[in-house]
């Protein structure tokens, strides 16, 4: 397997594999276990490394076995701070987040939204290029209280509330 030239605090290194996210999740959960306690929904999370790595395997790797991601999770209150690093071939991932249209029903393509969904959720979404080459995504997401309704829920229930009230 290659290797970073650096490494850096907090990051651990996941090798390509189709059973790098159950590995990477398994580390993960202590590191989110405070934050769940406190009710956070961490679930969006699980659900952007998935996305992330996925694609470095797929596409950056091209589904090659052994080959190093570097993955940071820092939770600061209600956001985490993720950080995806890889030797792969240089891919602005954000840019093509910000550019990317879902392809016509009639085409039959499967996926291809995923970056753009998963931009979608987070406050923000950086692409950079390592001075060692490859990539290296940062991204803030708030993670949601799990039971607390959503802005669209409350804006819906007030919608209603008031409706009724008119009545």
């Amino acid at each position: 397997m290659r290797s970073f030239k650096e490494s850096r605090p907090g990051e651990w290194i996941v090798a390509t594999s189709q059973e790098m996210l159950q590995e990477l999740f398994s580390r993960l959960r202590s590191e989110l276990a405070p934050a769940e306690q406190q009710g956070y929904d961490s679930s969006r999370l699980y659900l952007l490394l998935d996305e992330l790595l996925s694609n470095v395997y797929r596409h950056g790797y091209q589904g090659r076995d052994g080959e190093p991601i570097g993955v940071r999770v820092r939770m600061q209150g209600e956001r985490a701070h993720v950080v995806v690093r890889d030797l792969a071939p240089t891919f602005d991932s954000a840019g093509h987040a910000l550019t990317r249209k879902a392809p016509p029903p009639e085409s039959g393509s499967r996926g291809g939204m995923g970056l753009f969904i998963i931009s979608s959720m987070c406050e923000s979404f950086d692409h950079r290029v390592p001075h060692e080459g490859g990539n290296a995504v940062y991204v803030v997401m708030k993670l949601p209280r799990r039971g607390a309704p959503t802005e669209t829920e409350t804006r819906e229930a007030s919608h209603v509330a008031s409706r009724d009230a008119g009545q």
